[in-house]
């Protein structure tokens, strides 16, 4: 009987308001995200029902070839053009589409003289997250070809045949471009490439905004319950300074944390690729690594300096919320439930931008991400990569604005005496004496 008791109590004490806020909160943030990704995949099931053709060769075999796209069921349109960059344009003002499948001149002729053929797959890298890539309708057409050509054969029966012609009579060339820059390799390959190298930043960035904040809350809520800091803001120095140091030990400490994280992970990362072992893929990564230099998708000294800049003002928004949230705290336990609504608004544009570009989205879905100052930071390094100068800028001033709103209310806090009593406590009346 006793242990129920303790038990109800115990749970009563964890089940307060704000931790069934965080709770209801955690489910809305996963219910926004699947309902993204549930429109994400129903665009990729509309764009691979149509797809968009470059036919430079104008034969009757090419002609043939679409024909029987279409009869496939797939809604072809066709454009021209010879530079790679122009047929991207057009295809994405066609259903927004980002790769085009082009038959090359000859085809027909190649053919007919059992040489093996080359489909080029023209696509769009536009951002680094894993669902950028996701327009395959140009490698389905390739398919359909090169499955039509490859039974047209077999029903020839030619003897003279070689058997891995008959198999593969197409083969596919990549193309990927980038802000009006093309390279001979597949956009998947340098996807995947660019993440390994990238994703280190975002981590880094949704680390410590929740070191710096938890470390916050935690260490005024301590003194506060402690009367300490009671005690510190009696002492004859400036509250201002009192704020600013705290501010300061926290992004240090949270500063010095991420780079034991970067050299763990640089090390990871460099454990990783030397383990590729065969002299042919270590050549792959040299050939990756020189096509994102040449594409454009790589960081300079500058752009680091930019990201750098960006990073801090993320950590001292940060670290001035944490600050009021852990004055608003009674006690350690209460400081936690406090600091969900911070951790939450650091996951949204942490999950999202990982699987999606922010830019792509709707206009209303991508006011609510960017509303958040946590997401310009996550979207940085994607943003000067591909040339988004405009948005990246937007966004530092946006956090400016806001780091100015944040610090103006955390001196205010911390100015006046009420800091030491002042709670915010849900679904408790105050209690009155008589």
């Amino acid at each position: 009987m006793k242990f129920f008791k303790l038990f109800k109590k115990e749970l009563r004490d964890l089940m307060t308001l704000q931790t069934l806020i965080s709770l209801v909160a955690f489910v809305g943030i996963f219910m926004l995200l699947g309902t993204v990704m549930s429109d994400v995949g129903k665009d990729m099931n509309d764009k691979m029902g149509s797809a968009v053709v470059c036919d430079r060769d104008q034969s009757q075999l090419s002609k043939q070839a679409i024909a029987m796209l279409e009869k496939a069921g797939l809604k072809i349109t066709q454009i021209q053009g010879e530079k790679s960059e122009d047929l991207i344009t057009k295809a994405y003002e066609i259903d927004e589409h980002t790769c085009v499948a082009v038959i090359p001149k000859g085809f027909e002729q190649g053919v007919k003289n059992s040489k093996v053929q080359e489909i080029q797959i023209v696509s769009a890298l536009k951002s680094f997250s894993m669902m950028s890539n996701s327009d395959k309708s140009a490698q389905n057409v390739a398919d359909i070809i090169k499955e039509t050509i490859s039974s047209s054969i077999i029903q020839q029966a030619n003897p003279n045949l070689n058997a891995e012609y008959i198999k593969n009579p197409i083969k596919t060339t990549d193309i990927t471009v980038v802000a009006g820059k093309s390279e001979t390799i597949n956009s998947d390959m340098l996807l995947s490439f660019a993440m390994q190298q990238s994703i280190f930043i975002p981590i880094i960035v949704f680390l410590l905004i929740t070191m710096a904040s938890q470390l916050n809350v935690a260490a005024i809520a301590n003194e506060k319950n402690d009367k300490t800091l009671e005690t510190l803001l009696s002492a004859p120095v400036s509250r201002l300074s009192v704020l600013g140091a705290k501010m300061c030990a926290s992004g240090v400490f949270s500063l010095l944390m991420a780079g034991v994280y970067m050299f763990g992970f640089s090390s990871y990362m460099n454990g990783m690729m030397g383990g590729m072992g065969a002299p042919e893929e270590a050549m792959n990564t040299t050939g990756i690594s020189d096509a994102l230099a040449n594409l454009g998708l790589k960081l300079g000294a500058g752009q680091y300096a930019l990201i750098g800049v960006q990073l801090f003002l993320t950590i001292l928004i940060a670290l001035a919320i944490s600050m009021i949230l852990g004055a608003l705290a009674k006690d350690l336990k209460s400081a936690q439930s406090l600091v969900m609504p911070l951790m939450f608004l650091t996951m949204i544009p942490y999950f999202v931008t990982m699987f999606l570009d922010v830019n792509s989205l709707p206009l209303v879905g991508k006011v609510l991400i960017y509303l958040i100052p946590f997401t310009h930071t996550f979207t940085a390094s994607s943003n000067l990569l591909f040339g988004n100068y405009t948005m990246f800028f937007i966004g530092m001033v946006y956090q400016i604005v806001v780091l100015i709103i944040v610090m103006i209310m955390a001196v205010r806090v911390f100015s006046t005496d009420k800091i030491f009593t002042m709670t915010l406590e849900f679904g408790k009346k105050k209690k009155h004496t008589v």
